[in-house]
């Protein structure tokens, strides 16, 4: 792994930006670009660059010249998104994680309003609003949320798939729920944010989810949401299986068992909407994916229901 960027050593940053690189040539200057103009100044951004086969390094690096903030880790090998974020994790200096992905960009006052939040009510978790964006970068759609406050009881709780999105990025993390808790994201694995988000949500205390729109989410041919392969099945129920042996292992996965089953087939079927919408294979092609996809859902209900009985 080689450090290509010295990081200022002016103050120790607040917020660590990850910005996970990998075949992002015609986005990455935009991403970069955004983060550059925050209102909020004092962070750093980590450049995690998976070993690109485009020209997303050399973009990377005159998009990020004379920025001190910037920092390039570049991996000796494809790790994959997983071990991007995890290597940004690990790395990080700030006490707070913003993620962006190379095809995305945020709003010039991203960083400055969630670490408000965040620090308003010293929060483990702050989750905005964001835009679903075309391959150009024209908004298609907006997702926003109403202004919560969320006091996790464990005791009593059980919303750990639904609370907030399952996405890391459109929020602020304190940095200690990973590193404390030994919580990372599951390499070779599409879905990992599925795999993540609800087993930190089992160590966070008090979530704030804010109306902003804040973060841009570009949706392009290559989009995971919009492909099928018998890698997108397997990779599904791989993170179901971790899901559930975290709160097995937790004691609790049955108090939780309904909202469980419930997000398997929320998942599921948001899948299935954006394969039969944008995956551009045919009918035929489609129907024997989706009669697949049935098959081992039920495989896998069954042995659940079998092995609590």
């Amino acid at each position: 792994m080689k450090f290509l960027r010295r990081k200022s050593a002016d103050r120790s940053p607040d917020v660590t930006v990850i910005l996970t690189i990998y075949n992002n040539e015609k986005y990455i200057e935009q991403a970069v670009r955004s983060i550059r103009k925050q209102s909020f100044r004092n962070f750093e951004a980590l450049c995690i660059e998976d070993c690109s086969t485009d020209r997303s390094y050399d973009r990377l690096e005159a998009a990020i010249s004379g920025d001190p903030r910037f920092r390039i880790i570049r991996h000796e090998s494809n790790k994959g998104v997983s071990a991007a974020r995890n290597t940004g994790i690990e790395r990080a200096a700030g006490s707070y994680l913003v993620c962006v992905d190379g095809d995305d960009f945020i709003d010039r006052d991203t960083i400055r309003i969630l670490h408000r939040e965040i620090m308003s009510g010293d929060f483990d978790i702050v989750s905005c609003g964001f835009r679903i964006c075309t391959e150009a970068g024209k908004k298609i759609s907006t997702k926003k949320f109403e202004n919560e406050t969320v006091f996790l009881d464990h005791n009593h709780f059980r919303d750990y798939f639904g609370l907030i999105k399952s996405s890391v990025w459109g929020k602020i993390w304190k940095k200690s729920l990973f590193i404390d808790n030994g919580i990372r994201f599951p390499s070779g694995l599409y879905y990992q944010d599925l795999a993540t988000t609800p087993r930190i949500l089992t160590y966070a205390k008090r979530v704030r989810i804010i109306e902003d729109v804040l973060y841009n989410y570009r949706q392009h041919p290559r989009s995971t949401t919009n492909s099928m392969s018998e890698k997108h099945i397997d990779d599904y129920f791989a993170v179901f299986a971790i899901l559930r042996d975290h709160f097995v292992d937790l004691g609790i996965f049955d108090s939780v068992f309904e909202e469980y089953m419930e997000a398997i087939d929320q998942n599921l079927a948001y899948h299935i909407e954006n394969v039969t919408a944008g995956s551009g294979a045919d009918d035929a092609s489609i129907a024997s994916y989706l009669e697949k996809l049935n098959d081992r859902r039920n495989i896998f209900i069954d042995k659940i229901s079998s092995n609590r009985s």
